[in-house]
């Protein structure tokens, strides 16, 4: 039954760039996959919301098991994740797929706090892998507005604010000092705020982040 289930969530996400983030695609990858060879009866395995949610939580396995993605540096990491998204981005999904993912805080908290200290070098500071978490979320916001060539000016953004990050820049995650000039819709405003908020200790908030020591955002690992 889990390999099943795996199928399905797999054949059902080839389907959301055509259908959306809806019950429709996941009865699709049944009716439409023939290989598949899966009973219609299973499409009631998922929910839209539960499909996000195996999604990040696949991203994040592959992230635990593959050996040699656990050798990357933290930009190399960061991509090969946004790259994962590109697809769904490229479809106009992806975005939709973010905000159902703050409809289940709890769930998503989890997931990115556990996506953030798979990337973050050893030993990093809380602060180190806040500000981390932020670079990310800012990063894939811009990855969905992005037109140029092979996303070169996301990855160019990715670099840009990490090295910000090893010099202790980075010391307010708020939108107006956080948010890419691709992303200033209001959706990705929002859609930064609350992720952005997942990632905080539960005692902060995304616009009065403590850590002016540039020390407090200091790591051992520079991207290579």
């Amino acid at each position: 039954m889990a390999e099943q289930k795996q199928a399905l969530a797999r054949a059902a996400l080839k389907q959301v760039p055509k259908y959306g983030w809806t019950q429709h695609a996941i009865t699709a990858a049944i009716m439409e996959d023939p290989h598949n060879k899966l009973p219609l009866s299973m499409s009631g395995m998922f929910t839209p919301t539960e499909l996000v949610q195996w999604l990040m939580d696949d991203f994040n396995r592959q992230m635990r098991e593959d050996p040699e993605l656990k050798k990357r540096s933290v930009f190399e990491k960061l991509k090969w994740r946004l790259t994962q998204v590109i697809p769904l981005a490229q479809s106009g999904q992806w975005h939709h797929g973010m905000a159902m993912g703050l409809s289940t805080p709890l769930t998503t908290r989890s997931q990115l706090h556990e996506f953030v200290g798979l990337v973050a070098p050893p030993g990093s500071s809380t602060m180190y892998q806040t500000a981390l978490g932020g670079i990310f979320v800012a990063s894939e916001l811009h990855l969905l507005t992005d037109s140029s060539p092979d996303f070169e000016e996301t990855w160019k953004f990715l670099e840009a604010r990490l090295d910000e990050l090893e010099q202790g820049q980075i010391v307010n995650l708020s939108v107006a000092s956080s948010i890419p000039m691709a992303a200033t819709t209001a959706v990705a405003s929002s859609l930064l705020e609350g992720l952005i908020s997942l990632l905080l200790p539960a005692t902060m908030s995304s616009k009065n982040v403590p850590g002016t020591n540039p020390s407090d955002y200091k790591s051992n690992d520079r991207k290579t």
